[in-house]
């Protein structure tokens, strides 16, 4: 069920997400320690979301009407039904767009068959009610900083240990649509609808 923001709002930021269990996102949230540390030699300076914001974005949909969220509500419901729940394994890491010129530092996920259909259903089912959305290519990922600035190979050496690390599973058993307002103290999310994946034994 769509949870409609305030009344006086004709448009909302919002984007399609998966969430990481709590222990998970807690790992990475030392992971992010690990490379504030990196800060310390003065040769980089990193903006790092905080740990209950990490997230695996599906499709960033940008500012969209708030007269639309039914109808996106009742579209994705219609995706949802047909998706049992999974696990995700992050692995590995790296920077966009590389690490030699690092503006974004990120954890990667492995390749999840289930991730990449649910991926194509909904944008598939954007698409048929012309709902816009960024559609480059699918790069799973989680942010874990946004590089401000970064002198010689600083950020490199802080990601090299992580690189082929598997920081974990989490299990996916809910798509989330997401609000994102952006202040001066960075972006904050609340939670606009989310539509559980249906068990196996219900999933057509």
């Amino acid at each position: 069920m769509i949870r409609l923001p305030k009344p006086d709002l004709d448009y909302v930021r919002a984007f399609f997400a998966i969430e990481i269990n709590p222990e998970l996102r807690a790992g990475l949230g030392e992971t992010q320690n690990l490379l504030r540390l990196s800060q310390v030699r003065e040769k980089s300076k990193l903006s790092l979301p905080p740990t209950e914001n990490l997230h695996l974005t599906l499709h960033f949909l940008g500012d969209i009407p708030v007269s639309s969220l039914v109808e996106i509500d009742e579209t994705v419901a219609l995706v949802t039904q047909d998706f049992a729940p999974f696990d995700m394994t992050l692995r590995g890491a790296g920077a966009f767009p590389n690490l030699a010129r690092p503006k974004v530092l990120w954890v990667g996920v492995e390749h999840c068959e289930a991730l990449h259909r649910l991926h194509g259903a909904l944008a598939t089912a954007l698409n048929a009610v012309n709902i816009p959305f960024d559609a480059k290519p699918f790069r799973p990922h989680l942010t874990l900083a946004r590089v401000k600035f970064s002198e010689g190979d600083t950020l490199a050496l802080a990601m090299k240990p992580l690189l082929s690390r598997e920081f974990g599973v989490t299990p996916v058993s809910r798509l989330v649509l997401f609000r994102s307002e952006l202040t001066s103290g960075g972006a904050l999310y609340t939670t606009l609808a989310e539509w559980p994946l249906r068990p196996q034994t219900e999933a057509r």
